[in-house]
Formats: C-alpha cells, structure tokens, sequence
C-alpha cells in the first residue's frame, strides 16, 4: 500500500478533519505528517511549518514525549495522559493526550494517530475564530457552487455538499489524492496543472474552464476560479477551487442557430447563395442554417393565379 494510502487510512480511523479537539498524524519516528486545524490552532503554526516538526517539537519536556511514544509503541495505545504541550511562542498548555498505533498493510506500525485536549478554556480569539470558522463552513455546505478545497500539492483536502451531489464522489473517495489526475481528462490534465501552480504565485484569483468526469463517467463543462489563502510568511495553506457547472447551458447554445448578416438573394428566382459560392432555394437556404423545417401550402392570391378554377369554388 503506497504512503498516501496509510495517511488517509489513519486520518479517517481519527474522523481527521471533522473532529473537534487537536488530531496529528505522525510516522512511528515522531515526524508529523498531517494536522487537522484544531492542531493548527493549538500549536499556532501554518501547515507548511507544522509538517517540518517532530511529535517531541509540541511538548513543553521533549523528555516526556520520548516516554509517551515508547510506551505507545509498547501498548499499542494511550489513552488521556496528562502532559504539558506549548504552542509556537513557546507558552505552555497543560492538555490530555491519546493515541493508537495503525497497522495499515503489515504486522509492524507505520503511522500514530494522536489526538491533543486542551485542559484550559478556549481563549475569546479562539472561540471568535471557530464561530467564524462554522459560520464558513455553514456556507460551503449551503451554497450551489462547486467547492473543493486542495493543499500546496493539489491533493484534495475537502469538498462540498454540491461538489458530492453533481458529480457522485466523496470526500472517502477524494481525501488525499491529486485532484487532476481523479477527475480531469488526460488532455486537460496539464492545463489546470499550469493553472494550479499560476495561482500559487498569483496575487488575485484565476479562472479556468474546462470539462469534470464524474464517477459515472459523464463529463461536465465547469467554469472555475482558483484562489490561493496564504499565509504570513507567504506559504500556501490552502488553494480553493469555485466551479460553476455550465453544461446545459452549454448544449442549450449549441442547439440554437440563427441567420444574420447579409443574405445575396436572387432578384428574380430568390434563390440563395451560400458560403461556398452555390445558389440554393430559399427554403433549402433556412433548413441549412437553422432549426426550422417547411410544409408546402398555397397563398390565397397564388391560387387564384395559378388554379383560377378551384379557387373560385374556394371563396
């Protein structure tokens, strides 16, 4: 099983991204492979500095995570183990910490899945920043638009309810895999490659249209715009993909043709004469170049002049 595979094993044994107190995936080493925003918040570090650190990195005594990780590699498991973690100033919070071991392919551990509870009351910065954060998150789910959001490496992190509804996918099916290469054509597979790396850099957002398979292969014509959030030293947290799916209006425009400009017409026959440089008849000329079909009649004045006979029976 590949590396990205265990993560997101491990990640999701955790409820990962939904749980409401601080879970960090780490190697059986100690290096920190993932962090949900709880984590984030605790430490008070970016994502992009939170993965250069060790498990020891968080604890106020790298002494006592040393005890904790081989008392953990021993059990198994711990379980609300008083400890004192700091946050990236260095101020100390005393908290209670969990943990298990996961076997994702094999007899030996590979991953540990910690999760970190604050002991102390959340500060009143900290309770804004989560009502803020659900009021966000309350509109991610409610809104009609597309919304996906992918890391720094274009690996898929989070998407909406309307993203799961149109296109048949979950998160399960998504978290942690490269979001180009699950749901774009081959063709289309460098363009938002070079789109997604353009909004890296980029100041503002970037739009970008293009074609999404879903998961019963049906291909969808979706308008996007990429935004970068980024943090202070500039690193990129977070790239959230905004797509507008337009394929019905796409097909609606594709079905509607019209005549405009100036049509050569005959004088005397009204035949008319196309691009090509051939006369056609009129109606001929409009089936052609339009949606519409003809039933031949007769006026009544054309009747009159041609079939007199019937036409005086007919008034």
């Amino acid at each position: 099983m590949r590396s990205n595979d265990r993560i997101r094993e491990a990640v999701f044994s955790a409820k990962f991204f939904y749980a409401q107190e601080a879970v960090i995936v780490a190697a059986v080493s100690g290096k920190i492979l993932q962090a949900n925003q709880e984590a984030l918040l605790l430490a008070d570090l970016p994502r992009s500095q939170m993965q250069k650190l060790r498990l020891g990195d968080l604890f106020c005594d790298p002494r006592s995570a040393d005890r904790l990780l081989q008392r953990l590699l021993k059990r198994s498991w711990i379980k609300n183990e008083e400890v004192i973690v700091k946050n990236g100033n260095g101020h100390p919070i005393p908290a209670c910490i969990s943990g298990n071991l996961v076997y994702p392919c094999s007899d030996q551990p590979t991953i540990i899945v910690v999760t970190i509870r604050p002991k102390h009351q959340p500060s009143e910065a900290e309770d804004m920043l989560k009502r803020e954060r659900n009021f966000i998150s309350a509109i991610l789910e409610t809104t009609g638009a597309l919304v996906v959001l992918l890391d720094d490496q274009g690996r898929c992190i989070r998407i909406n309810n309307s993203f799961e509804h149109l296109t048949g996918f979950t998160i399960i099916d998504l978290l942690g895999l490269n979001f180009w290469e699950q749901m774009l054509p081959d063709r289309e597979i460098s363009v938002f490659r070079n789109m997604f790396r353009k909004t890296c850099t980029a100041d503002s957002p970037i739009k970008h249209r293009g074609v999404l398979i879903t998961k019963d292969a049906r291909q969808l014509q979706v308008i996007w715009t990429l935004t970068a959030l980024k943090n202070g030293d500039h690193s990129i947290d977070y790239i959230i993909c905004t797509g507008i799916d337009v394929t019905e209006l796409q097909e609606a425009k594709a079905q509607i043709r019209t005549l405009n400009g100036l049509l050569p017409i005959c004088s005397f026959c009204k035949k008319i004469r196309d691009d090509h440089g051939y006369w056609k008849i009129l109606e001929e000329y409009i089936r052609d170049h339009s949606e519409a079909s003809f039933s031949h009649s007769m006026c009544p004045e054309c009747r009159k002049k041609h079939y007199p006979r019937y036409a005086k029976k007919g008034e």
